[in-house]
């Protein structure tokens, strides 16, 4: 839920390909294939300007992509906010990918409504977790976003049956030449 990064809807939706029901509901603030508005946004949080796909050096929209390689029909866009999307729904998930807004206060909402949406076996996913709040590509940089790590320590302390593990270091290059590390984890719910 929440990435305009048109990269972040193939993985989902190509195992989705090979599952009979299965449809990817990709939920972010705003249409992420406009391809008209240039977008100067300032109420949205964590945003960019400039075209929705543009900014990932991708010429096409998530939905051009997802055309391209015939999984057009696996995914539903919809707009609208991460937390009363959830709060809503009637339908349950095998996972969630928490990829928009990172702030701490989002964080503490969406996590428990990720959570109630899910099927017993199912997975959050959690983008820009940084563990222990530290860098995770020092050689290239040292930006940290705190909201989710902090926040899934503080819903952990409140009691909340929620255990995550980053996904550590990839097998190829992520974000920056020569470094590994990803901000992925995987959540899940225990008793």
């Amino acid at each position: 839920m929440g990435s305009g990064d048109p990269r972040a809807y193939l993985p989902p939706c190509l195992c989705a390909r090979y599952a009979e029901a299965s449809v990817v509901c990709c939920l972010a603030v705003r249409d992420v294939n406009d391809i008209e508005t240039n977008h100067t946004d300032t109420d949205v949080p964590h945003d960019f300007n400039g075209k929705n796909f543009s900014v990932f050096k991708s010429k096409y929209t998530p939905k051009q992509c997802l055309e391209l390689i015939g999984l057009e029909d696996k995914v539903e866009f919809v707009k609208g906010d991460s937390v009363e999307f959830m709060k809503n729904t009637k339908e349950k998930y095998d996972l969630v990918f928490l990829d928009g807004n990172h702030d701490y206060d989002v964080v503490m909402k969406e996590v428990p409504e990720a959570l109630n949406i899910l099927n017993p076996s199912g997975i959050v996913l959690l983008h820009d977790y940084f563990p222990d709040c530290k860098p995770l590509w020092p050689n290239s940089s040292n930006v940290v976003c705190t909201g989710p790590f902090i926040g899934v320590q503080q819903l952990q302390q409140k009691g909340l049956k929620f255990f995550v593990e980053p996904c550590g270091n990839m097998p190829w290059e992520t974000k920056y030449s020569n470094e590994y590390a990803t901000s992925l984890a995987v959540g899940v719910r225990y008793e």
